[in-house]
């Protein structure tokens, strides 16, 4: 199940390409014929100033995005329709993506081994409006209809906060709860029970849960 808030997200798909401006910084002196005229002492070249801005998107190819940390701002304005739909996809979990789990949100357990799960990286508006990555555990079983369903909410410009493996909060549910954070898998028993939670199975992701 997918909660927004209290509420429930339905199943859908699709995706949207962003517009967003790219800063270039340019350098020019013109001449027209005539000799240039000496610099007057004490006052120095020009320098133009940029404010940090989003990585342009033609910059970074696919793979070169794929290595970018989830939380990272892109520049989707260059990118087709088709481009983005490649950055929504579901894998194995990586070998290194497992070692931030491990002892983590993953424990030792006879209900769900890592082959069971799936990796989800895809993008999400955060609530600057700007494009950003995010990464989710999953159940394979469901994979494919989470992807949909996030594939939609960005082409709505739904805003998402934060979506990062509770890993980063230690597994802690209410620092990433608190923090806002959008996440689903975490091998964790019902708060004030002993029976395990849907997030244990990757079967349950929270949007926004603040």
């Amino acid at each position: 199940a997918i909660h927004r808030g209290k509420s429930q997200v339905g199943q859908e798909s699709v995706s949207r390409p962003e517009k967003a401006k790219k800063h270039q910084r340019q350098d020019a002196v013109a001449q027209e014929g005539e000799e240039t005229e000496a610099e007057e002492p004490g006052k120095g070249k020009e320098e133009s100033v940029q404010a940090a801005s989003p990585e342009p998107a033609e910059a970074l190819s696919q793979e070169a995005i794929g290595r970018l940390a989830a939380g990272s701002v892109i520049d989707t304005s260059a990118m087709t329709a088709a481009d983005i739909g490649r950055l929504f996809y579901s894998q194995e979990i990586p070998e290194e993506v497992f070692s931030r789990m491990d002892g983590v949100s993953y424990q030792e357990n006879e209900n769900i081994i890592p082959e069971d799960l799936r990796y989800l990286r895809l993008l999400h508006v955060g609530f600057d409006g700007q494009t950003h990555i995010g990464e989710l555990i999953v159940n394979s079983r469901i994979s494919a209809e989470i992807l949909a369903i996030f594939r939609e909410l960005y082409a709505k410009a739904y805003p998402i906060e934060k979506m990062l493996l509770i890993d980063e909060y230690q597994a802690d549910d209410s620092l990433s709860m608190a923090d806002n954070n959008s996440s689903a898998f975490n091998y964790r028993v019902i708060a004030g029970t002993e029976r395990l939670s849907k997030h244990s199975l990757g079967m349950d992701v929270d949007i926004n849960p603040k």
